[in-house]
C-alpha cells in the first residue's frame, strides 16, 4: 500500500524551525508506516515549513492570501499530480490550517482514494505549545485557556524577549 503523510507546518524534529509536537508526530507517523507496517510512504509538506528529510515533496500553492483562503487551485493541481503519479491509495493529513482541507478533499474525490485527517499538536492544548510552565520550567497540568496561561505567556515574553504574537502563533492561522 502506498500512503501519503501530509503536514502543513514542517516535518520531523527540525520541522517548523524547532521541536514542535505536530511536526515530530508527522515524522514519526511516516516512520511507523514505513518501518513497522511496510507501506510505501510519500511525505508531502504543504507550505514553506522546515524539514530535515530529503525525500519530502513540497507543495507551495498560491501566494495570494485571498485565493488561499477561498480555494487554492494551484495546490490542488500539485497534489493531484503528485498523488496520481505516485499511485497513492491513502492520504493521512496531519494539518491545522483549514485552507488545505478543501484541496485535499477535492483530490480525494477526483482520485477516489481514502483521506484521514488528524490534528496532533500541543498548540490546541497549550498556548506555548510545550505544556511547560514558565518561568519554573516544570510540566504544566493547567487546562488551557486560563489565567495561568496568560501568566505563562507573559513570563515567556520576558524570558525570551519575544512579542506576544510570536508566542501564541499556534492559535492563529494565516
Amino acid at each position: 500500500m502506498r500512503i501519503a503523510v501530509v503536514d502543513d507546518a514542517g516535518f520531523g524534529l527540525e520541522g517548523g524551525g524547532g521541536v514542535y509536537g505536530k511536526e515530530v508526530y508527522s515524522g514519526i507517523l511516516s516512520a511507523i508506516y514505513k518501518e513497522l507496517l511496510g507501506f510505501d510512504v510519500v511525505k508531502v509538506l504543504l507550505g514553506e515549513g522546515a524539514t530535515e528529510f530529503e525525500d519530502v515533496i513540497r507543495v507551495i500553492g498560491s501566494k495570494m492570501p485571498i485565493i488561499r483562503a477561498l480555494y487554492d487551485s494551484k495546490a490542488t493541481k500539485q497534489l493531484l499530480g503528485i498523488f496520481k503519479e505516485r499511485g497513492v491509495e491513502v492520504i493521512h493529513a496531519n494539518i491545522i490550517n483549514p485552507r488545505y482541507v478543501n484541496p485535499l478533499i477535492t483530490v480525494k474525490e477526483k482520485l477516489g482514494i481514502k483521506l484521514v485527517i488528524t490534528v496532533h499538536s500541543w498548540a490546541f492544548v497549550c498556548p506555548t505549545s510545550w505544556k511547560i510552565r514558565f518561568p519554573e520550567m516544570k510540566p504544566c497540568d493547567v487546562k488551557a485557556l486560563s489565567i495561568e496561561c496568560i501568566k505563562c505567556i507573559r513570563s515567556m515574553n520576558k524570558a525570551l524577549g519575544t512579542r506576544y504574537a510570536e508566542i501564541v502563533r499556534g492559535f492563529f492561522l494565516t
